[in-house]
Formats: structure tokens, C-alpha cells, sequence
């Protein structure tokens, strides 16, 4: 996360900044979903077993951080009516739901294997981050915008402890673990931002 700012902040002004993010992006997408092909070699797929290859500031961190920075540089968030919001949204959310049955069923469906990259959430990712941000429910609504960014930090840094948590309490199938972690997380992080003041040593 930390690298994929530093990248985000020395490109920023570069007209090819946002291109290059998505390319390093699907080359991550790439090395992830090499694995299968590579299980007759056992020194090559040790290799891109290693999460830290793909997951990682420069072809996560640095993608996600700039397509947010797109977003706030154009305005888009009110260059969309609401209508062809929620096709897109609509769409990108079924193409997402398609690619998550592929990639459990069928690519990876001999192996247990933790999916980070989904070539729909460059899509389904903007378009949900704009959604929320347009509605009345949105508890950031008409405030400065860095609680919103340490909402996101906060989910990002605890999750992995979430995952943990569950994992030693719980035994259930991968969607519902999904939920669980992204519910919890979410939580923690929102009473955490409104708490930031008397947390003021974690912030």
C-alpha cells in the first residue's frame, strides 16, 4: 500500500499514469492465474505460489490508488446520472459473479488458492466506490474525504487479522468467509473513525 502511494504520488501528473496502473494490474492478474499451468513444475510453481508476487503496492496497491485518483481529479462523481450508474454497476456486478464461478469451478477448482485478483473489479471497484459515495446513506457524505481514505486504510491493515480470527473459529465455505471478513472488517473500521479521537495513538 505504502509503495503503490509513493508510485501514485511520482506519476500523478503523467498522462499515462492511469493506462500503466491498469497494465501492471492485469500482469498481477496474470501471475496469479499462471499457477495451474505451472503444477508439473514444483520450483516454478513454489515460486508463483508465493502471494507476495502479485499482491503487492505495484500491481494491486498502486492500480486501486489510482483509479480513486482518477475519479477525484475528474469529478466524475457527478458526471453520471444515476440511471447508466446502475447499469454499469448492474453489469460489472454480474460479470464479477460469473468470473468468481470460473475462477472457483473450473481454473482453480483442484487447488486451494486465495483469489485477490479479478479482472471485473477494475470495473465493478469505481463503479460501487461512486455509487456509495452518491447516496444519501453514505456516512461520509459532505466531509472531508480523508475519512473515507482511513476508513479504506483501516479495513485494509485489519482484515488479515479478521481472516485469522475467523479461521480459528470457524469452518465455512469460501463466499460466506468472504462476507464474514469484509462485514467485520467494515465494522471495525467504521467504530474505529468515528472513535479516532480517543484512538488517537493508532492514527
Amino acid at each position: 500500500m505504502v509503495l503503490g502511494g509513493i508510485i501514485l504520488f511520482a506519476l500523478r501528473d503523467k498522462p499515462y499514469s492511469l493506462a500503466l496502473s491498469l497494465f501492471l494490474f492485469i500482469i498481477g492478474c496474470c501471475l496469479q492465474y499462471v499457477r495451474p499451468f505451472i503444477d508439473n513444475n514444483p520450483t516454478l510453481y513454489k515460486v508463483f505460489s508465493q502471494y507476495w508476487l502479485f499482491r503487492n503496492g505495484l500491481f494491486f496497491g498502486f492500480p486501486m490508488m489510482s483509479i480513486g485518483f482518477y475519479i477525484a481529479k475528474n469529478n466524475l462523481l457527478i458526471k453520471f446520472n444515476n440511471n447508466f450508474l446502475f447499469l454499469f454497476l448492474s453489469i460489472s456486478t454480474i460479470l464479477y459473479g460469473c468470473e468468481i464461478f470460473f475462477v472457483q469451478n473450473i481454473f482453480f477448482s483442484h487447488m486451494s488458492y486465495h483469489i485477490d485478483f479479478l479482472l471485473s473489479i477494475l470495473l465493478l471497484t469505481p463503479v460501487v466506490f461512486i455509487f456509495i459515495m452518491r447516496t444519501k446513506f453514505c456516512p461520509f457524505k459532505d466531509k472531508d474525504t480523508k475519512y473515507l481514505a482511513l476508513f479504506s486504510s483501516i479495513v485494509y491493515f485489519i482484515h488479515p487479522y479478521v481472516i485469522k480470527l475467523i479461521e480459528s473459529f470457524l469452518s465455512i465455505e469460501s463466499v460466506m468467509f468472504y462476507i464474514n471478513v469484509l462485514v467485520i472488517s467494515s465494522l471495525i473500521s467504521f467504530f474505529c473513525v468515528l472513535n479516532r479521537k480517543r484512538l488517537w495513538f493508532l492514527f
